[in-house]
């Protein structure tokens, strides 16, 4: 039975002390070796390993045969492993005890040097507080900018249908720019992409604008949307007290 490695993580090499690098090499070098020995003789140490070299053996002596060549004369693998097998297995658990060894000795190293990265660790704490706090400010005004720009997308909508709402232009939250509606999503991209299919869906609708009717005959003027001035202007009712639609350019 081979031990597993049993190699530690530590943080990168430039926060460590030299001698803590120099003992980290040489833990690296270990296992360096330990694996290279480990990958060379993988079928030698597997569990399986009389199946795999037996099965290599029934090939050799297929193509023998098959080239009308002696099987029995074959060199076998399995025998080979069998003679091989102890002095490996000795071997790459000799290898891995060495590797383990240096890992823990490097821990332990490690642990009474550690105290002496706190001060580097809390200045990095603060500085990428100060950057997160600087980057955050710039998250809420850029989102607010862009809630604005979704207002005024609405709003140009809205003010060519049905009605001129006032203009409330200005920082603000992001919302649907066909209906207004708040957004689901979380601050980010998904609330990015949210408001723009919101925008998307806003373009692919018509608006609904409106436009005035008149009354030649007493001069009375009705606002209405252009579907409902349309249906009353073109019934028979419409045409015989002469109502029109005003066009654009008379109104």
């Amino acid at each position: 039975m081979i031990p597993e490695l049993e190699r530690t993580v530590l943080p990168p090499d430039d926060l460590l002390p030299p001698h803590i690098q120099k003992l980290a090499a040489e833990r690296d070098k270990a296992f360096e070796a330990a694996d290279d020995f480990l990958a060379e003789h993988d079928a030698l140490l597997s569990d399986r390993w009389e199946e795999i070299y037996e099965a290599r053996d029934m090939v050799a002596a297929a193509e023998a045969a098959t080239q009308g060549k002696d099987p029995m004369k074959v060199p076998s693998e399995l025998e080979k492993a069998r003679a091989l097998r102890p002095r490996i297995v000795g071997a790459a658990r000799g290898l891995v005890r060495r590797a383990n060894q240096a890992d823990q000795k490097l821990v332990a190293e490690w642990r009474k040097a550690v105290a002496d990265l706190a001060p580097v660790a809390r200045e990095r704490l603060e500085k990428a507080a100060e950057k997160y706090e600087e980057a955050y400010r710039a998250f809420e005004a850029v989102r607010a900018e862009f809630g604005d720009a979704a207002y005024l997308a609405r709003y140009v909508r809205a003010a060519q249908g049905r009605y001129m709402p006032d203009f409330q232009g200005g920082p603000q939250t992001p919302r649907h720019i066909d209906s207004g509606a708040q957004v689901k999503a979380a601050p980010g991209p998904l609330e990015l992409k949210e408001v723009m299919d919101s925008f998307k869906r806003a373009e692919n609708q018509p608006v609904e604008r409106m436009v005035k009717v008149v009354n030649d005959r007493n001069g009375m003027v009705l606002t209405l949307t252009e579907a409902q001035a349309r249906a009353l202007v073109g019934s028979s009712g419409g045409k015989e007290v002469g109502l029109r639609i005003l066009e654009k350019d008379d109104q």
